[in-house]
């Protein structure tokens, strides 16, 4: 009865099992890349095992933006973050630009190198914030592997004495 025997046939099947769950998990670190390793974001006196598949047809770096608030329009100090990693999780090393424009979308601030944080692989940027009310237009691009990278996003800058109305209207004291 082929593997079905039981004079010997066990350590065959057992055999054959094994090779095809080996074969199998080659197939898969190959196929998705598995990585295992300790994390480099662990302090010294810990230490950790992290597992991660890759998936082969995700493999875009992650873009986004961490930071994001309301302005006053008396010169408050503003700033833009945005967070730039592989799809591993790991920094990406690169030179990243901002632009802001102004609700009529004239300049406010020309294309501006972005500073990095080396630990954390955020890329950030200072500027006093406009005397204008408004919706402003930011975007910051990055060169990633051959490609310019792109993403925007708005900040609003109000008048601080609408703010002061407006916290009048919600709790009935004046802040003004």
């Amino acid at each position: 009865m082929g593997i079905f025997r039981r004079s010997g046939g066990d350590n065959h099947l057992k055999k054959t099992i094994l090779l095809l769950m080996m074969a199998l998990g080659v197939g898969l670190i190959l196929t998705y890349g598995i990585q295992v390793g300790l994390t480099k974001d662990m302090p010294k006196n810990e230490s950790k095992i992290q597992i991660k598949i890759n998936n082969p047809a995700n493999q875009q770096p992650r873009f986004e933006f961490v930071s994001g608030t309301e302005y006053l329009a008396y010169d408050d100090k503003g700033g833009t973050i945005v967070k730039l990693v592989d799809f591993l999780g790991n920094r990406i090393n690169t030179t990243c630009y901002e632009i802001i424009l102004n609700p009529d979308k004239s300049v406010f601030m020309d294309w501006k190198k972005m500073e990095q944080h080396w630990e954390y692989g955020n890329y950030f940027i200072n500027f006093t914030t406009p005397n204008s009310e408004g919706i402003y237009d930011m975007e910051v691009k990055c060169w990633v592997s051959g490609k310019n990278l792109s993403i925007g996003k708005g900040f609003h800058v109000s008048n601080a004495n609408s703010t002061d109305i407006m916290l009048e209207m919600a709790y009935g004291e004046s802040y003004g």
